[in-house]
């Protein structure tokens, strides 16, 4: 399966994805802005990538309270300062997007993604 999510199919797509995945959720994404932890049902043993900074904390890039919020929820959360990419796997599909993990992102912004469960493609994210 390969399917276009144009803005408005991307962040429901996301939301229920990251809700019925029944493995580990693995999510890569530069920034997380306020209201972050809301956006997916990321839980104990998920994994976050991101690219926490001093400098993106005091841009308003990445919200340290955000991260905090999920590790507190058990997420494992690691750091690339170098990071651009932008992919979500949740369960058995993939998402590679534009969207951060954000608000702004969500309400603001026109992003697009590619969603997929094509095994191989699974494979080479993990």
């Amino acid at each position: 399966m390969l399917e276009f999510l144009d803005h408005h199919h991307l962040w429901a797509t996301l939301r229920e994805r990251s809700r019925l995945s029944k493995g580990r959720n693995f999510v890569a994404v530069p920034y997380l802005g306020k209201g972050a932890a809301k956006l997916l049902a990321l839980a104990r043993g998920d994994v976050l990538l991101c690219a926490l900074s001093e400098a993106n904390c005091r841009n308003g890039s990445v919200s340290p309270r955000e991260v905090q919020v999920l590790q507190s929820r058990g997420v494992r959360v690691f750091i690339r300062e170098d990071l651009h990419a932008k992919v979500y796997l949740l369960g058995t599909r993939a998402i590679v997007a534009s969207a951060n993990l954000s608000e702004h992102s969500r309400h603001s912004l026109d992003e697009a993604a590619m969603h997929t469960s094509d095994k191989q493609v699974i494979r080479e994210i993990k």
